[in-house]
């Protein structure tokens, strides 16, 4: 039976974000060799993000941005910074993108719409039982232009919870709120295999701390890129032997030529005397 794929990553910065974007939105990538660019109208977006990640998540931060300003108003100037100074320099992640997916042979003679429906349901696993919301949902797509169907659903994990310093309860963006540690991402995963089977989707969950050397999406890419990357640095390599080669053809050449010049000149001397 097809195996489903679900993982999580954390966003660390603003540029990381905008960086996800381009390949998210834009099809951008400099390692990523499997997007077909042809094929990029058939994607499948669930919940748009207007085209710009950045916008997108000043749009979702914005009280989070009020509530920074406000803090600033009475914080010693020499402590005081911008807020995305604030969100950038801070240990937790700006934003996190979860992978959904499945092992290749699930998604063979399935429809576009029988996709997007699987889709459909990997998104409400993330609004439904994480407990996302749905409103800080930057962006969701399905890419139907790689080698397997996988859904990006990037988010910005913010939160209410109690402030013991300030005594009161304040936003921020937290990913460990809703997924603390790996037996809870271990949990989330059996729940999300669960969720699918509820509703009619059978795919079966991968072995636990089985140690397999399972390639998921992400690590398939890593591959890929790796063999692309010597390929191109043997290219390079038999380039740099032949420019060797030939510019040391060019220098026995001129050193010829310069020897065939100078016997020349001596003849002509010795025309003189």
């Amino acid at each position: 039976m097809a195996k489903a794929i679900f993982r999580v990553s954390g966003i660390k910065t603003t540029s990381d974000l905008r960086g996800i974007g381009k390949h998210n939105v834009d099809r951008i990538s400099e390692t990523n060799f499997d997007i077909d660019r042809e094929r990029s109208n058939e994607n499948i977006t669930l919940k748009n993000c207007g085209g710009n990640y950045g916008l997108r998540f000043e749009e979702i931060t914005r009280d989070l941005k009020i509530q920074h300003d406000e803090q600033m108003k009475t914080t010693r100037k020499s402590r005081q910074k911008s807020f995305l100074d604030k969100v950038n320099e801070d240990k937790a992640d700006v934003a996190c993108e979860f992978l959904m997916s499945a092992s290749p042979e699930y998604f063979k003679g399935k429809s576009h719409d029988e996709v997007r429906e699987w889709a459909q349901m990997s998104l409400d696993f993330i609004t439904k039982k994480i407990g996302i919301e749905e409103k800080n949902i930057l962006h969701a797509v399905v890419h139907m232009d790689e080698k397997t169907p996988h859904l990006h659903v990037v988010a910005v994990p913010l939160v209410e919870k109690y402030d013991g310093r300030r005594k009161k309860d304040v936003l921020a963006i937290s990913r460990k709120h809703f997924i603390k540690n790996r037996d809870e991402m271990a949990q989330v995963q059996t729940d999300y295999v669960d969720h699918l089977k509820e509703n009619g989707i059978d795919l079966e969950r991968g072995m636990e701390k089985s140690g397999a050397k399972h390639l998921d999406v992400a690590r398939f890419k890593i591959q890929k890129t790796e063999e692309r990357l010597k390929t191109i640095e043997r290219e390079l390599s038999e380039k740099s032997f032949e420019m060797t080669k030939l510019k040391s053809e060019k220098e026995s050449l001129e050193n010829e030529k310069n020897y065939q010049n100078k016997m020349l000149l001596v003849e002509k001397t010795n025309l003189w005397k």
